[in-house]
């Protein structure tokens, strides 16, 4: 078969076949994504790119110019791209914007913007967020390649980054690898709106249960995962108390609570895709 034959297959399979070539691509290294994307009209690749996961797809668009980044973004539904660029530094994501439409950029800022210290700034925009068809055996092989976007809990959203509900990371290694990622799902996590400040926040029971919580946009978006940390620390930084200790006692905590799901994925994860069987 020819190159030309082939990048014919490719694009005829990608067009009428959206959700079957994310599931596909998703399996695959950044790199190799990029060079089948280089090759393949741009329609086609946002196609695509809008029904794969959004930690996949910023890590693809972060790889090239703001142009081509701004295009691809372009051409996606917009209920997914604010999820997307949230992920960006502040300066990246401003040029983007100003390489995108006007009126399309101007969509996407009223999306982006919230004020100083709203939960929409404070959360962390690459919580790790997984498709609910996904398997567990592919889920585990994510989490081990990225474990610096890992908490306590995975996110489930749909191709329109629709948070659908979370899973508690434990209960990902103890379910057999072919189980799908739904079926482990639990939904009785309450999300917090993009524009609640820290001390209102910080009054919410789910902390009881919970050492982070999801966040959520006006079109009920998953902005990213907060932290019960980092709202004390956006709670004592806004009434400006001078108390070095609890800042640094906060960071601490927040340090550990990383690396500790850190060793867990490297460790537990790499035991479980050896030793199980489906």
């Amino acid at each position: 078969m020819s190159i030309d034959t082939k990048k014919s297959v490719a694009i005829e399979f990608m067009k009428s076949h959206p959700v079957d070539a994310a599931r596909l691509l998703e399996a695959y290294p950044t790199g190799e994504i990029a060079a089948l994307f280089a090759e393949l009209p741009e329609d086609s690749v946002a196609a695509v790119l809008a029904r794969m996961n959004p930690s996949l797809v910023f890590q693809y668009l972060e790889s090239l110019s703001v142009e081509q980044a701004a295009g691809y973004l372009g051409r996606m539904p917009l209920g997914g791209v604010p999820g997307i660029l949230r992920r960006y530094e502040r300066e990246r994501r401003q040029n983007i914007l100003t390489h995108m439409k006007r009126e399309t950029a101007q969509i996407l800022r009223r999306s982006l913007r919230y004020p100083d210290g709203a939960a929409g700034t404070l959360a962390n925009p690459k919580a790790c967020t997984l498709p609910p068809d996904i398997s567990v055996r592919r889920a585990i092989r994510r989490l081990r390649n990225h474990p610096d976007q890992v908490g306590a809990n995975v996110y489930v959203v749909n191709v329109d980054n629709k948070l659908l509900g979370y899973v508690p990371l434990q209960r990902i290694f103890r379910a057999r690898l072919k189980d799908p990622i739904a079926s482990l799902m639990a939904t009785d996590m309450n999300s917090i709106p993009g524009y609640s400040m820290p001390e209102d926040i910080l009054q919410l029971s789910d902390w009881e249960r919970f050492h982070e919580l999801p966040v959520f946009d006006e079109s009920q978006g998953f902005i990213g995962a907060l932290r019960h940390a980092v709202v004390i620390a956006s709670v004592a930084g806004r009434r400006k108390e001078n108390d070095t200790g609890l800042e640094t006692a906060v960071e601490a905590m927040d340090d550990l609570y990383r690396i500790g799901f850190s060793g867990l994925l490297k460790g537990v994860g790499a035991s479980l895709l050896r030793g199980k069987t489906e």
